[in-house]
């Protein structure tokens, strides 16, 4: 009996060092701080990241990375791992000072509207400063939430403070919200990741309240696919996580506030009007989308007189891409649909997917997925052309892609407006190359008629019936 207490005991003591000596390894005055993004909800709120117009810089991780004797330059960064920052701020970074490491991921622009809400962050991990010498820190990881890049940034660390509680008796947000972010290199976002809203401080939202998901398509109602909890506010936009998704999410995707069960059926055996006006401005949603689809009539009624050929060309134009981005924007999908629509109509025809990029450079973030725009290019056109098999059910033998770079603009670079017109895919129609016509023993399988006009070049005609 005393043995096995004994055991008892040492395993106890074993798990609580094993689940305690990250905490008790890290300086404490930043150990606090620290633990509470460790793990769970706080940690996805916090390596989530968030929409704002920019953020400080006090340095950013050097090409000179890892152990340079023992282990050479390293690629992908984590837990850990000792690396080096290139001092950048004006503010004075000493040793003991905790540090985040962040990621721009691109600027955020409004799906409908157009109007920039600020830039996309990333917060990729947290560091501990141990060597200051000039303009150059040595620095440990402490906490790694993904990997760790040279070209990622620096800032000091400040904890998220604790969220605000909503107020008791609020009356909750009505108006309608838009999905105006996803994590970048995604196709499918569902369950569990993050996705940004236009929605914020100033909209009623608090973290913790639940928000569903509707999608509003041209000739479909507006249906329910989904529901989203908010993690971290800013002044006019959320982070949020799918915590219920029937399809995968896209840009431009509706939300609309979610009571409380229970607070909605009694608002509902009240009569009260709250829970009917959200009804009514998604109602109006719909009707607005019924509107679009009536002007849109005569518009699609003048294509279907246009080539496919020219068709094609003037939907591939509407596609846009984000700068450094593979997909294309969620709100060319619909085009992408109607590219498929057509391409099924013309099995006689085979479809070149070709990709292009501006002459931007790929930033340090990025290569490696892209080393070059060439790759980058080559990416879009095979985006492309997995969407319209996997979702549209084309033909995948009609289909090929191939990427020109930047090689081929088609508006100068130097504009924004001209680097966004070079950022397309084109799609070039073939000729479908006809199979060799199968022969039968004794003659050929199908044997043409001869030609009056022209004797001597006709083939004789069969003299039986082909083999079957």
């Amino acid at each position: 009996m005393t043995t096995f207490r004994l055991c008892t005991l040492l395993s106890t003591l074993g798990w609580i060092l094993l689940w305690t000596a990250p905490a008790l390894c890290e300086p404490p005055d930043q150990k606090t701080g620290v633990d509470r993004v460790r793990v769970g909800e706080p940690a996805l709120a916090f390596a989530a990241g968030f929409i704002r117009p920019s953020l400080p810089q006090d340095g950013v991780v050097s090409q000179i990375s890892g152990d340079t004797v023992s282990g050479g330059n390293r690629i992908l960064l984590g837990a850990n791992e000792a690396i080096f920052l290139r001092l950048s701020g004006s503010r004075q970074v000493a040793a003991g000072d905790a540090l985040t490491i962040y990621r721009r991921i691109s600027e955020v622009f409004h799906p409908f509207t157009g109007q920039l809400l600020g830039n996309l962050y990333a917060i990729v991990g947290i560091v501990n400063v141990t060597k200051v010498t000039q303009d150059l820190a040595s620095v440990r990881i402490v906490r790694a939430y993904g990997p760790i890049t040279p070209g990622d940034s620096a800032m000091q660390f400040v904890p998220p403070p604790p969220p605000e509680a909503a107020p008791a008796g609020r009356q909750p947000p009505v108006a309608q919200g838009t999905i105006v972010a996803i994590p970048p290199q995604h196709f499918l976002i569902g369950q569990g990741q993050a996705v940004y809203i236009d929605q914020g401080r100033r909209d009623g939202l608090y973290v913790g309240d639940r928000l569903e998901v509707f999608r509003v398509t041209t000739g479909l109602p507006m249906r329910l696919i989904g529901e989203i909890k908010v993690l971290a506010v800013e002044e006019s936009t959320a982070t949020t996580q799918i915590v219920r998704s029937l399809v995968p999410f896209l840009k431009g995707d509706r939300v609309t506030f979610k009571p409380p069960v229970a607070k909605e059926l009694a608002k509902g055996a009240e009569g009260a009007a709250p829970a009917e006006s959200v009804s009514e401005e998604l109602e109006r949603l719909e009707s607005a989308s019924r509107e679009s689809e009536a002007k849109e009539a005569p518009q699609e009624a003048q294509a279907g007189q246009q080539s496919p050929e020219a068709l094609l060309a003037d939907l591939a134009r509407q596609l846009e891409f984000d700068p450094g981005e593979a997909p294309v924007k969620p709100k060319g999908l619909p085009i992408l649909k109607r590219i498929g629509e057509i391409l099924k109509q013309i099995p006689d025809k085979r479809a070149r997917i070709e990709g292009h990029a501006d002459d931007r450079p790929i930033g340090p973030s990025l290569k490696g997925l892209f080393p070059g725009n060439q790759e980058l290019s080559e990416a879009r056109a095979a985006g492309v052309v997995k969407y319209l098999v996997e979702e549209e059910g084309v033909d995948p033998s009609t289909l090929s892609a191939v990427g020109h770079g930047d090689t081929k603009p088609v508006a100068n670079n130097k504009t924004e407006a001209g680097r966004k017109q070079n950022r397309r895919i084109e799609i070039v129609l073939l000729p479908m190359e006809s199979p060799a016509p199968p022969s039968a023993p004794g003659g050929p399988a199908e044997a043409p008629p001869p030609a009056p006009a022209q004797p001597q070049t006709a083939a004789p005609p069969a003299s039986t019936p082909p083999a079957p």
